[in-house]
């Protein structure tokens, strides 16, 4: 039986997905299908985006 793994972010959910920028694998809840990446990095992201625009 394989092992499940918890969302390394909420610790309340099973980890189905893996984040593009930090690897971290999440659960649904903590996943921005647009961006494909946890919602700790989405955050820097869109940061890191609008530094571009100026």
């Amino acid at each position: 039986m394989k092992e499940q793994s918890v969302c390394q972010i909420c610790e309340n959910e099973l980890a189905n997905l893996s984040c593009e920028i930090c690897g971290k694998l999440v659960g649904l809840k903590c996943f921005d299908k647009n961006s494909g990446t946890c919602v700790n990095c989405r955050r820097g992201k869109k940061i890191e985006d609008l530094g571009k625009i100026y």
